[in-house]
């Protein structure tokens, strides 16, 4: 089931993270996969195994997402322009 399922979970997990999340991508598919294993025995029909999987693995990538969100400070405009310039030292930018 792994082999046959595994790229569909990771593209999934990849298109809610964002390019260059390939490393988070993996994580949430070896997640995704973990859980449906845990959780089999709700799976009432083994034709939507892959439909179930998907739905698992995007609800794991979006709540990722938002932690990630979360964990980020709000920046603000002049924060940004400042991360723009490269004579700022990284001190320079906290101020």
């Amino acid at each position: 089931l792994v082999e046959a399922h595994q790229q569909r979970v990771f593209y999934l997990a990849l298109s809610v993270l964002g390019p260059g999340s390939d490393g988070e991508a993996e994580e949430v598919a070896q997640e995704a996969f973990l859980a449906a294993f845990r959780n089999l025995a709700q799976l009432r029909d083994s034709e939507a195994f892959a439909g179930w999987l998907c739905r698992i693995a995007y609800r794991l990538a979006v709540d990722r997402r938002k932690l990630a969100r979360r964990r980020l400070p709000h920046l603000g405009e002049d924060a940004l322009s400042r991360l723009a310039s490269a004579d700022d030292s990284p001190a320079a930018l906290l101020r």
